[in-house]
């Protein structure tokens, strides 16, 4: 079988591995990834086993590589034309492995090596669960949804609300000063908030959020108008709309631009009080949607600036909160831990079984922090420039 892989795309050395991989049949790149959303889509949906990225890539960091080991993906980083630093920090990140030619044939040979033994078994970590609100231009109402999501979560668990909105409201909702450090979450009263700043930017705030979804139960983030940063985001999506008949026909667009098949929840805000108008309003969404509303919310009298989310707006999201799965459960956690010997057993097959695969003739190595804490030291593989493979 042709191991799946994807890569972080943009050096010349990445280009090179794609057109090589094309050839020779080695490898099959499932996804030339420019945001790590794509990469989280390749491992879940597209069946790729591992990562391939340089130290070169700007959104890169160690919490990404993490969080992609924990899914149970190789990251092999590429060092290529050499660089101490950029070998330094592949390291700190954890990459399993560091080459310095990014050669088809020797990296699928060692993801084939290194994969669990069929009589050890690895059982997947689960993730945490991530819930993306956004809609159309036009539909206020998306970071009160999301605050009011983010905020019954967090009663069940530790929370992350990231405002990757470009028009920011949530500081000022909460009553929260600008944060002191761009992309550095702000904790409140029962959630930590990553907020939108001065010297912050979408890509930025999206990319700084991701690196942090493992240190959370539930990561809520409040996307703004958009279709397109809607359907690459990973997990459930909620699409907010308005009780109006522009708002009808625009929600209308907006599901229409999405992937046939693809399926969110949709949350009809500002519903009139009169029975029949509202009766006709989601009617008319049925007809134009295709689409049941799946939460309805009134006029919020009771909303405060700097105050949680009102009482009306909690009662009127619980049931999606029940349907997204936000309620109860086991912690992350707890999950994690209870699975740091089957994460180990799997490192430690790929350290015996990568120096066998890839032989003599390539300098590379296993990082030392391939096997979590409390499971002993890694193993450096460094058999010399014997010269290229095959020679």
């Amino acid at each position: 079988m042709i191991p799946r892989v994807v890569t972080a795309a943009g050096p010349l050395w990445e280009s090179e591995l794609v057109e090589r991989a094309r050839h020779t049949g080695a490898l099959r790149i499932t996804e030339r990834a420019f945001h790590p959303a794509q990469v989280q889509r390749a491992l879940s949906e597209k069946g790729a086993r591992a990562v391939m990225m340089g130290a070169e890539i700007p959104w890169l960091s160690g919490r990404l590589v993490g969080a992609w080991r924990r899914l149970g993906a190789v990251v092999i980083g590429i060092n290529a034309p050499y660089h101490f630093s950029h070998e330094r920090l592949l390291e700190s990140w954890g990459c399993d492995l560091i080459l310095e030619t990014p050669d088809p044939e020797w990296v699928a040979a060692a993801l084939r090596a290194g994969s669990p033994t069929p009589d050890a078994p690895v059982a997947p970590i689960p993730g945490p669960t991530v819930v993306a609100v956004g809609g159309p231009r036009g539909a206020p109402g998306r970071t009160e949804v999301a605050l009011g999501l983010a905020w019954l979560a967090s009663q069940n668990g530790s929370c992350l609300l990231i405002e990757a909105d470009t028009s920011p409201a949530l500081g000022l909702r909460l009553g929260l000063s600008p944060p002191a450090h761009p992309y550095e979450p702000v904790a409140t009263d029962g959630m930590d908030v990553l907020l939108w700043s001065a010297d912050s930017s979408p890509a930025g705030i999206l990319s700084s959020g991701w690196s942090r979804l493992w240190d959370y139960r539930t990561t809520v983030v409040d996307l703004g108008p958009g279709h397109q940063a809607f359907q690459e985001w990973p997990g459930q999506k909620v699409v907010v709309c308005r009780t109006s008949p522009s708002g009808i026909v625009r929600a209308a667009c907006f599901l229409a631009k999405l992937d046939p098949g693809y399926r969110p929840w949709v949350v009809v805000n500002h519903l009139e009080t009169d029975q029949h108008v509202s009766r006709e309003v989601l009617h008319h969404l049925g007809v134009w949607a295709g689409r049941n509303p799946d939460a309805t919310i009134g006029e919020l009298n009771d909303l405060r600036w700097g105050e949680p989310p009102p009482v009306s707006l909690q009662n009127a999201l619980r049931p999606l909160v029940t349907r997204l799965h936000l309620t109860g459960g086991e912690s992350l956690d707890g999950l994690v831990g209870s699975q740091h010997s089957q994460v180990a057993h799997r490192h430690q097959v790929r350290v015996e079984h990568f120096g066998q695969a890839l032989g003599p003739g390539r300098v590379y190595q296993v990082n030392k922090k391939s096997i979590p804490p409390g499971f002993g030291g890694g193993t450096r593989f460094n058999p010399g420039e014997v010269g290229a493979p095959g020679g």
